[in-house]
């Protein structure tokens, strides 16, 4: 999955015990992957929220731009030899 700065995605997941959690979860922030964990809670006001904690990160390998292709001169051409001149 390819992951543009500041995206990411979150999934949910099967708990295998009562403290795994509710979800797993990244985001690319300068160029880091931040994976993080959630879990369903209740406020003491009895509102739903999703509390996070980070779980590692990892660097993302940078996405290097392809240089335009120019148009090539004639002496330009790969064939040519850098000492030949036909002159």
């Amino acid at each position: 999955m390819a992951n543009k700065e500041g995206t990411g995605a979150i999934f949910s997941n099967e708990k295998k015990s009562a403290s795994s959690p509710d979800f797993n979860g990244f985001i690319v922030i300068n160029g880091e992957r931040v994976e993080f964990a959630g879990w369903w809670q209740t406020s003491a006001k009895g509102q739903r929220y999703i509390s996070i904690s980070k779980s590692r990160a990892k660097k993302e390998p940078k996405v290097e731009e392809k240089p335009k292709e120019q148009d090539q001169g004639l002496f330009d051409c790969p064939d040519f030899e850098d000492d030949f001149n036909p002159f």
